[in-house]
């Protein structure tokens, strides 16, 4: 469940650590490499929690929790897998320094 925020954090931390490096042309690949790395680690995340989901049956209480931290979960690597994939939009659109 914490895999897709801690992606999410990654990914922007590491684009605003290169940003002043990205005028030099070719740590626009570093930074497009570390937006598509957040973003598989973040869908990937959800994807494991939605079979988590779908694996549970519901029954008890326990299981109650796990299937619904485990929708949660999904959401959750959904949604943060979105927004890397808004956030590295800007990187393939503008060069360095604009």
């Amino acid at each position: 469940m914490l895999a897709s925020p801690a992606a999410w954090f990654a990914n922007l931390e590491t684009n605003y650590a290169l940003a002043s490096l990205s005028c030099l042309g070719q740590w626009r690949v570093v930074i497009l490499s570390v937006s598509a790395a957040t973003f598989a680690i973040a869908l990937a995340s959800g994807i494991v929690s939605w079979g988590q989901w779908r694996q549970s049956t519901g029954e008890g209480l326990t299981e109650t929790r796990a299937r619904a931290m485990a929708a949660g979960g999904a959401v959750l690597g959904v949604m943060f897998a979105l927004t890397i994939f808004a956030q590295a939009i800007p990187n393939f659109m503008l060069a360095g320094c604009q």
